[in-house]
């Protein structure tokens, strides 16, 4: 299999979390990131896996999964901003 599509793979791990255990807009926002960004949300805050284990899991680099990290919860602050 290739790497992509390894990845891509992988990424569905984040699709077997139940949304309704969240407020519906935060689950929405979740939604809206990319198959790897919610892999990589689900697997270090569900899972309390290290960046370090996400990589491996997902067979990215360490960096990776840090800047998915990153851009995932700058998009989900946006988002979720004037959720109360």
């Amino acid at each position: 299999m290739d790497r992509r599509l390894r990845r891509d793979v992988s990424g569905l791990v984040a699709e077997r979390f139940e949304h309704h255990e969240f407020i519906p807009e935060v689950a929405r926002a979740i939604g809206r990131l990319s198959p790897q960004q919610r892999a990589v949300i689900h697997l270090t805050y569900w899972e309390d896996l290290t960046p370090t284990v996400v990589a491996a899991r997902l067979g990215v680099g360490e960096g990776t999964v840090r800047r998915q990290l990153a851009r995932a919860c700058h998009k989900l602050a946006e988002v979720l901003k004037d959720v109360r």
